[in-house]
């Protein structure tokens, strides 16, 4: 994905650089030497060893080179104008944006169904649980409202008023009720809690990513830091010294008017 943001950051440079009638030198994805290359017209396309970022170098854009004033350079270009291929990649990075929000809107979404999940960090706590529903069940209906959306679930837990729920709902094939009563969930900027029964949407869940620092690393930031407090208090130490029992005369701006005063500070051993 990264990549795909960075191609068309550049091809917006360099489309809008034609827009305007700016000429490219070369359009490339990654640096270093070139392991593809194709001209077109003044332009060099080329595909580098490291594919990794990417840039467009526009004519009379190289650094230290002369400007020759010749049309088509980027820097002989009024202001103006100059300014539309260098916002053109932020400006294509806000479409590309865009047009991905507008897909997935298109595409939209299954909202989780009315399968249950209990989290067993949560079980001491969760009122489904002490009721006998387990991970994996699903809750049909709640005092007899059809319940084919875990929003359903949430939407009838909520309006329960902490009273008792029947349950109606399937385990393995095996249709099963509960009696669970709701437990109330106080938040502070309410001034009525909220009932819950302790259930989240079924899916799959999964670690995405860890990471922790090596014990060498530990111990060499735990002595790096140490130097620096040793550091500190030993220039403390020092400036206490430079100044103790030494008057100290400093500049004091009172009521927008510069006075000078001065002030003795007598450092008590």
């Amino acid at each position: 994905m990264l990549a795909i943001s960075i191609f068309i950051h550049e091809l917006g440079h360099l489309l809008c650089g034609m827009l305007v009638g700016v000429k490219a030198r070369i359009f490339s994805i990654g640096y270093g030497r070139g392991i593809w290359k194709k001209k077109v017209g003044e332009t060099t396309y080329q595909i580098t060893a490291i594919p990794v970022g990417g840039y467009v170098l526009f004519k009379g854009d190289d650094y230290g080179g002369e400007v020759k004033g010749e049309p088509g350079e980027l820097l002989s270009t009024p202001p103006l104008k100059r300014m539309i291929p260098v916002l053109g990649g932020p400006l294509f990075n806000l479409f590309l944006g865009f047009g991905i929000l507008l897909i997935l809107n298109f595409l939209g979404h299954n909202p989780p169904g009315n399968r249950i999940f209990i989290d067993p960090a949560d079980q001491e706590f969760s009122a489904a649980y002490q009721s006998g529903l387990r991970t994996g069940d699903r809750i049909l209906n709640i005092d007899g409202n059809k319940t084919e959306k875990f929003e359903d679930i949430v939407t009838n837990v909520g309006l329960s008023s902490g009273n008792a729920l029947k349950i109606l709902g399937e385990r393995e094939g095996q249709k099963m009720e509960w009696n669970v009563i709701p437990r109330i969930v106080y938040n502070p900027k309410r001034s009525s809690g909220i009932p819950t029964i302790g259930v989240e949407p079924f899916g799959e869940r999964r670690v995405v990513a860890t990471f922790s620092y090596p014990e060498q690393f530990q111990h060499w930031l735990s002595s790096r830091l140490d130097r620096s407090h040793e550091a500190e208090n030993y220039y403390q130490e020092r400036l206490k010294k430079a100044v103790e029992g030494r008057d100290i005369p400093a500049e004091v701006l009172l009521e927008k008017k510069e006075r000078r005063k001065k002030i003795c500070s007598v450092l008590e051993r």
